[in-house]
């Protein structure tokens, strides 16, 4: 399990082990932003794939993808430390959406 404080060599090491434990629970993950400072990444953020909102479109169509963005919370931030490790400071694992079990979910 995933906890503040734990620690990834790499950053998509990070990314890997959010995304893994988003499958055992049922919910998608993202990149959310990835701050870099001298072309080295110091700040990851994933999210869950129904964070945010959509944007309004400036043109109706007849026919519109659903809306999938619900303003979901869930999200793991990880820092680069002095060490050169990533380092997960902030994690919510709360969400504002039904999960879907994994036989349902697409491939």
């Amino acid at each position: 399990e995933l906890c503040i404080g734990m620690e990834f060599s790499f950053d998509e090491t990070a990314y890997f082990s959010y995304q893994k434990y988003g499958g055992k629970h049922s919910f998608d993950v993202r990149k959310q932003r990835r701050k870099t400072k001298n072309a080295t990444v110091v700040r990851l953020l994933y999210v869950c794939s129904k964070e945010g909102y959509r944007k309004e479109p400036t043109v109706k169509k007849s026919y519109s993808q659903p809306i999938t963005h619900c303003g979901c919370k869930a999200h793991m931030t990880s820092y680069l430390q002095r060490t050169g490790r990533y380092k997960i400071v902030s994690f919510d694992q709360n969400h504002n959406h039904d999960l879907v079990k994994t036989p349902m979910k697409h491939c």
